[in-house]
């Protein structure tokens, strides 16, 4: 069975044009074959800035997941023990000065997630059998 993905997008409306700041929401509601937490972030510690104490952990969007994030990257929270600051979710929530940076946003997420799925339904398509002689 082929591995697929749906997503919901929620956003601020066009009309909206008086906004400082527009948002959006990408959730993943059904995954098959794959997992639906795709959305990697970061943790890390920002420069101290006013309102955030120094030492306070910040998470940042990162990317959509890669095959290779899917085993790597754990859900839900980093693995600090291992010293891993990458972790995967299913929602991510971005804000955007211009709606026309969102629809880029949202165009390019869309473009690696079928990426993320043409990579999985490929990846064990074509079996490959090497021999190797030892003398």
């Amino acid at each position: 069975m082929a591995a697929s993905i749906t997503l919901r997008m929620s956003r601020t409306p066009d009309e909206a044009q008086l906004y400082q700041s527009y948002a959006m929401k990408v959730e993943v509601t059904a995954a098959t074959g794959v997992p639906a937490k795709i959305f990697v972030f970061q943790r890390g510690l920002p420069p101290a800035v006013a309102g955030n104490p120094p030492g306070t952990p910040v998470d940042h969007f990162v990317k959509v997941a890669t095959t290779v994030d899917l085993e790597e990257f754990p859900e839900d929270g980093p693995d600090l023990d291992r010293e891993v600051p990458y972790y995967r979710l299913d929602t991510v929530t971005l804000l955007f000065r211009a709606l026309v940076d969102l629809q880029e946003t949202w165009d390019y997420i869309q473009q690696d997630v079928r990426g993320l799925l043409a990579d999985v339904n490929t990846g064990l398509s074509d079996p490959v059998t090497i021999s190797i002689t030892i003398p």
